[in-house]
Formats: C-alpha cells, sequence, structure tokens
C-alpha cells in the first residue's frame, strides 16, 4: 500500500512497469467489468478492446465497428477465463493505447468518440507528436521508421563478432638471405621485417596494382638538347 494512498490513482502492472499513463483526465471515466474467455492469452492495460454489452465477454477486435472499450489492467486468460475491467468513456492517451494492428489510428478515434472514448494526442518522449487522428501518409511514415528501429535495436543487441586476423603468406627467415655485411645488422634487418609482414598488402590483388598506360609504356625519353 502507498505509504499515503488519499487522493492516489495508480494501476497495478507486473509485464511492463515502465508503460506511460492511460488516463490524460481522471475524473470523468466510465468502468464495467467483464470477462476474457480461456485461451485469448494476455491483453495488456490501454489494448483497445470489445466488450458485448449483454453478456460483458471482452475480446480484441478485428474490425472497427468492434472498437468500444479500453483494457484498464493487465489480465492473461491463457489457461482459464478471467474477469477484467474495461473504460467505457473518458479521456485516454494516444501513446498509451495498444492499438488493433489493421486498422487505421484516424478510424479506430473516431468509432471511439462516438462511445465517449476521447483519445488525446500527446508529445512523446523525444519531442514527436502522438498523433491521435494520423493520415495514411503520417502513419506509413511511422511503421517505417518504426521498422528501421527494430532492426537497428536488432543489431545493436547482437554480440559483436571477432574480427579474422589477417594471414601471413609463408616465408623463410630473411637471416638465411642476408649478406655479410648484413649479418652485423641481423637483429635490426629481422625487426622490420617482422614489421613489414604485418603490415603489406598481402590482399591486394594484382589486378588492383597500377599499371602504366600504353601511351605512357611507348613514351620515349626525349633526346637531349643539340649543342651549339
Amino acid at each position: 500500500m502507498p505509504a499515503n494512498p488519499i487522493g492516489t490513482a495508480y494501476f497495478y502492472t507486473t509485464a511492463f512497469p515502465n508503460r506511460p499513463a492511460l488516463l490524460s483526465d481522471g475524473d470523468d471515466i466510465v468502468t464495467r467489468n467483464g470477462t476474457v474467455a480461456s485461451g485469448i492469452g494476455v491483453i495488456t492495460r490501454g489494448t483497445i478492446c470489445n466488450i458485448v454489452p449483454s453478456t460483458g465477454v471482452i475480446t480484441v477486435p478485428s474490425t472497427l465497428a468492434g472498437c468500444n472499450c479500453v483494457m484498464m489492467d493487465d489480465i492473461d486468460s491463457t489457461a482459464a477465463t478471467v474477469s477484467a475491467m474495461v473504460l467505457l468513456s473518458g479521456k485516454v492517451k494516444a501513446d498509451a493505447l495498444t492499438w488493433p494492428g489493421a486498422l487505421a489510428h484516424g478510424d479506430v478515434s473516431d468509432y471511439l468518440r462516438d462511445y465517449g472514448i476521447l483519445v488525446e494526442a500527446v508529445m512523446g518522449i523525444p519531442g514527436s507528436i502522438v498523433k491521435s487522428t494520423p493520415t495514411e501518409a503520417e502513419a506509413a511514415e511511422a511503421k517505417k521508421r518504426l521498422e528501421a528501429a527494430r532492426e537497428a535495436l536488432k543489431k545493436s543487441l547482437e554480440p559483436p563478432k571477432p574480427e579474422e586476423e589477417e594471414k601471413l603468406p609463408p616465408a623463410d627467415s630473411i637471416l638465411g638471405y642476408l649478406t655479410p655485411e648484413e649479418q652485423e645488422k641481423a637483429s635490426a634487418l629481422a625487426e622490420f621485417a617482422s614489421v613489414a609482414a604485418v603490415t603489406a598488402p598481402h590482399a591486394r590483388h594484382p589486378a588492383h596494382e597500377t599499371h602504366p598506360s600504353h601511351e605512357e609504356a611507348n613514351k620515349k625519353t626525349p633526346p637531349p638538347p643539340a649543342k651549339r
């Protein structure tokens, strides 16, 4: 229980503790209890649902005509039928809703308004506006950006791939090819040879090397100027 429960409104959730508040105005709301049949699974707070007024059966709608309420708490009916509370009238925040996937947000907002549920646009965390009635172009662009963000997040969570070490070609030791004068500098030459082996572009294909053009190859050195 909160330390000071007087005048404190809150929702209890265990699955997604960092979700935004659902209600934009908590003074004037109408709710009712219903049931979610076994086998439907998890429905989270803020999901737009359908409730049959005569029976109180709650389901997730697939058509605009079925959007007439909003789930108030997280429920899990995977193994058994459970009771649930839904919002029938009030003001809710657009960023706290789970919208029916195949339905346009603007059309859903219009249907909810007919039942007394007002979806209000809010300023998102990055500074973008979460609209209650976006246009088709705005919705398509938002989905496009979301897919790109999902892909970027997926890649960022993947473990980094180990860098493949460049394999050096086999070579004999340079010590067997030193001249008598170079014998005294054997250690220095060996050190420089090891550095050169690591930094040399062994992977470069011969086709990538620069070759002189035919004109340059056929050029002849100009004769020296004639003596006067």
